[in-house]
């Protein structure tokens, strides 16, 4: 069997689909409940619909992360690009600026009205905001909490193995 298709050496007791399961379950619960977005009753339907869109993301963040070595520069990075496509391209929050107008946060519409660029269609402070919530709260956060229940050493191994590495690129591309 080639090193590259196994997550890493003899685990010992660590069984790789519970991070991923926690990843998977605690992701979409940062992104959209911690904050109030959903009530706690919502919370099944909010892992049925958003745990392969935020929980694969960081999964798949992750793994690309400790595969490469990068660490969390390149977790950062990574879920700079997912809140980039998550705000510009699936909820089209970036460029919508009445995104906010029927929420609790419609205050802010004058804050994104004043820090506007007018050449690329979006608001500075939203682009701050919608990037920098699912940099921290969808993905770098998550990973934290979990990896900080594993032992040290398994903080840094990849979890999954190529089928579950594609499994998670499917899961996620299909929820963009």
């Amino acid at each position: 069997m080639k090193s590259a298709d196994v997550a890493g050496p003899e685990r010992g007791r660590l069984r790789p689909w519970k991070p991923v399961v926690a990843l998977l379950v605690l992701a979409p619960w940062a992104a959209e409940c911690s904050w109030g977005g959903f009530a706690v009753t919502d919370f099944p339907v909010v892992i049925l619909f958003l745990a392969p869109l935020y929980g694969g993301a960081a999964v798949l963040v992750r793994e690309v992360a400790r595969r490469t070595g990068g660490g969390w520069p390149a977790m950062v990075l990574l879920a700079g690009a997912f809140g980039i496509v998550q705000a510009a391209l699936v909820d089209q929050s970036l460029f919508n600026p009445g995104f906010l107008d029927d929420t609790e946060f419609a205050d802010q519409a004058q804050a994104a009205a004043a820090t506007l660029v007018p050449v690329f269609g979006f608001s500075a402070d939203q682009a701050v905001t919608f990037i920098g919530n699912h940099v921290l709260l969808s993905i770098c956060a998550p990973i934290m909490l979990v990896e900080s229940a594993l032992r040290p050493a398994e903080r840094r191994r990849p979890w999954l193995r190529r089928r579950g590495l594609s499994a998670s690129v499917c899961c996620t591309c299909s929820a963009v």
